[in-house]
């Protein structure tokens, strides 16, 4: 999803972004990655920047994808990885993270390089792959006072104000 609710997709097989109606399922075409982008996968939104990013398998890049005409740009190799498919933006620390499916190893990425950097291993037992990450939504994290505890506030700060005015005179 971007800032304003948009499900992105990519469909591997036409080569080109999607969004997808959350209510109807319905995807319609954005348009192609590019020349030489054959199988995007693992798309994630960075929110604070508005970029959409995306790791193609065949080229083993990662990408920025043009969120109004689907084109995508190279950012840079992976360099250590050949099957990374699940991306996932961390918003309050401004970390892309993925997963290897060959080595199911979690990475980090640099967003400026497309670099990987081995976390470590998920220890999944046999043969398997994480092929999907997600954040809950930090959005919901933050704290935010209920009016009862900013009245409390008030009142011990205003509580706080009198007596040491009443100290004040007495001296």
């Amino acid at each position: 999803f971007d800032g304003s609710g948009t499900l992105f997709g990519a469909d591997i097989f036409s080569n080109e972004l999607l969004t997808i109606d959350t209510n109807t399922g319905n995807a319609t075409s954005v348009g192609p990655f590019g020349a030489g982008l054959l199988q995007v996968r693992g798309l994630a939104f960075d929110i604070n920047n508005g970029t959409l990013f995306g790791v193609d398998r065949i080229s083993d890049q990662l990408i920025t994808i043009n969120t109004s005409t689907g084109a995508a740009t190279a950012v840079g190799p992976l360099v250590i990885r050949d099957e990374v498919r699940a991306l996932a933006f961390d918003i309050s620390s401004g970390t892309l993270y993925g997963t290897d499916d060959q080595s199911d190893e979690l990475l980090t990425i640099d967003t400026s390089t497309g670099t990987a950097t081995v976390v470590g291993g998920v220890n999944l037992p046999g043969d398997q792959g994480i092929n999907g990450l997600a954040f809950r939504n930090q959005a919901s994290n933050n704290v935010i006072p209920e009016p009862s505890s900013l009245a409390l506030l008030g009142i011990g700060g205003l509580a706080l104000a009198g007596y040491g005015w009443r100290r004040k005179r007495s001296v």
